[in-house]
């Protein structure tokens, strides 16, 4: 047996890891996906159908990990109006992948960490680390990036992709038609969104993918 120089030490110290790795537990945030396909971008409406595509590929191939995915909307969907159970409304092209690993949450905010048990859920799941899907890249899925970031998950745990970005980019040329679809006026329909901007800002909150396929949860094993 080799004496044990400092050398031979350091060596046994670096090969040995001290801390088994944190093995890490997904979870997919469905979030407000209650529109039908022609409405995610109506003024293009083949970049809405892609989005679908991409976005059912997430949710099998969580299913397929057994991965939760919780389906999130509004408890009112329209401001002012009682309607069903929003969860009713989410598309039809996912609502027909839901699976025993969904569960359903309903939010009365943007945040959909503010005011519900959402982060005692991932909490009581042990969920390291999060994709967030959604139409409303510039209000919903934003604030809940945020909402998760005030719970404690860095960056490094937060993933979402260009791909499942790309739903709803408005302009104000195109603010009546979309009130119109939305049915409640809100002004934040109507804002000019700079694509190139909501990238940097994912960029800067998550670890941001150039295609769904590129997330982690795709990896083999």
């Amino acid at each position: 047996m080799n004496p044990l120089t400092r050398r031979v030490f350091l060596t046994m110290l670096v090969s040995t890891p001290l801390l088994a790795q944190e093995p890490r537990k997904w979870c997919v945030l469905l979030i407000d996906c209650v529109f039908n396909p022609a409405a995610i971008n109506p003024f293009n409406p083949s970049a809405g159908l892609n989005e679908i595509e991409n976005i059912k590929a997430v949710l099998r191939r969580a299913n397929e990990l057994r991965a939760p995915v919780i389906n999130i909307n509004y408890e009112n969907l329209f401001n002012g109006q009682q309607l069903l159970p929003s969860i009713n409304y989410t598309i039809r092209e996912f609502w027909d992948l839901r699976d025993t690993n969904w569960i359903h949450l309903c939010k009365p905010e943007p945040d959909a960490f503010e005011k519900t048990n959402l982060a005692a859920t991932l909490r009581r799941l042990a969920v390291t680390d999060i994709i967030f899907i959604g139409w409303d890249q510039a209000a919903c899925v934003l604030e809940t990036v945020e909402g998760a970031i005030r719970n404690g998950y860095l960056k490094e745990r937060l993933h979402t992709s260009f791909d499942i970005m790309q739903g709803t980019v408005t302009t104000p040329k195109n603010y009546s038609q979309m009130k119109s679809i939305a049915k409640n006026g809100n002004p934040i329909i109507g804002q000019e969104l700079d694509l190139d901007e909501l990238k940097k800002y994912y960029q800067s909150r998550t670890k941001l993918a150039q295609e769904y396929t590129k997330i982690p949860i795709f990896k083999k094993g």
